[in-house]
């Protein structure tokens, strides 16, 4: 079990998953059951980068080679194409588009395009409003308000008073920017671009895992309290060995060199209830840790794997878990079959 921490770093911040200590055992291996997506017809995906879903009814997935979102069931049925490219009302402008779902709600935002757009599930545009500035994650859908990532800062450096999320109502206006990047002494010369999370909204809570510092936090939306930070060292197969590393330069190639020679802490995060899966590659082989959030703790349920010959980790790009089908979906660039949902059962790992 492990306790809340306040956030200290001791020394900055080259992070390697520490290989002194062994991998913790693995309590389930996933096993391959269906591609979706792969079909030539309607609802063949032609590219995409996110998959998410409303985990009553639906399935989507963001194609961006065709600038629309797909709509599949829970089992992998084609439904229709929702939206269009174009200037026009529930068009969008550019292909490079970010979705979440809800029961009733489909929130796109068109990144490049400066715009969120609303659908409802049966896939009619209801309205859309400019952000203005560009908001790089999901428009999460929480009540009557959306909440996305401010992604217009990458390289500032000065970064004290500036916050990563902007929160609007369904008319557009921008209620509140919250979330601060967690700045310490000695992540003080980190570029935005070095706060880098995964970030996933699940009843009412903001959470986000960074990817160059073992850090986790949960923030209430409605207060925009932060409640919980956790150092993510502190679980197995997280503990990371600190290495003295800054990140100098104010130039953008100089900053992503250096940021491609950190190693990330995680890969890929997803939060339903209070389940938190969060994937780690310490090679090409997928490993997803199983958390719950129970009161003040972050406690680690179980292990899963899967091996490179079944889903290659390079070419992941997202994953979701549905607890009503007990299956995970992975959205993955398939080196035979192009881009598709790869949707994997679990099975315990025999002794």
């Amino acid at each position: 079990m492990n306790k809340i921490f306040q956030w200290t770093l001791i020394t900055v911040t080259l992070f390697v998953f520490s290989c002194n200590r062994a991998e913790p055992n693995t309590n389930y291996n996933l096993v391959f059951e269906k591609h979706i997506g792969n079909k030539v017809y309607e609802g063949f995906i032609d590219g995409a980068q996110s998959i998410t879903s409303d985990y009553s009814n639906f399935l989507y997935v963001n194609d961006s080679g065709q600038a629309h979102v797909k709509q599949y069931d829970l089992d992998g049925n084609f439904i229709r194409n929702i939206g269009k490219k174009g200037q026009g009302p529930g068009e969008f402008p550019s292909p490079l588009i970010v979705t979440d779902a809800s029961d009733s709600l489909l929130a796109v935002n068109d990144i490049s395009g400066f715009r969120i757009s609303l659908f409802d599930t049966s896939g009619t545009f209801i309205s859309s409003f400019p952000t203005q500035k560009w908001h790089s994650s999901p428009s999460y859908i929480v009540d009557t308000t959306l909440i996305s990532r401010y992604g217009g800062t990458n390289y500032e450096r000065n970064l004290k008073g500036e916050y990563q999320f902007s929160k609007f109502n369904f008319g557009g206006e921008r209620i509140s920017r919250f979330v601060p990047y967690p700045i310490s002494e000695e992540t003080s010369d980190f570029p935005a671009r070095g706060f880098i999370s995964r970030d996933d909204v699940s009843n009412g809570l903001l959470h986000l895992a960074y990817l160059y510092i073992p850090l986790y936090q949960i923030y209430d939306i409605e207060s925009e309290k932060l409640l919980y930070e956790f150092n993510l060292s502190d679980f197995p197969g997280f503990e990371i060995a600190y290495e003295q590393e800054s990140i100098n330069g104010d130039h953008p190639q100089i900053i992503r060199k250096i940021m491609g020679e950190l190693t990330q802490v995680l890969a890929y995060l997803h939060v339903v209830d209070n389940n938190i899966f969060i994937m780690r590659m310490p090679t090409k082989k997928i490993i997803i840790e199983h958390f719950k959030l129970e009161k003040d703790t972050l406690n680690h349920v179980d292990t899963y794997a899967v091996s490179p010959k079944s889903l290659d980790g390079d070419r992941v790009l997202d994953f979701i878990y549905i607890p009503r089908k007990d299956r995970f979906y992975f959205m993955q660039n398939h080196i035979e079959e192009g881009f598709v949902v790869s949707v994997f059962r679990h099975e315990e790992q025999l002794k």
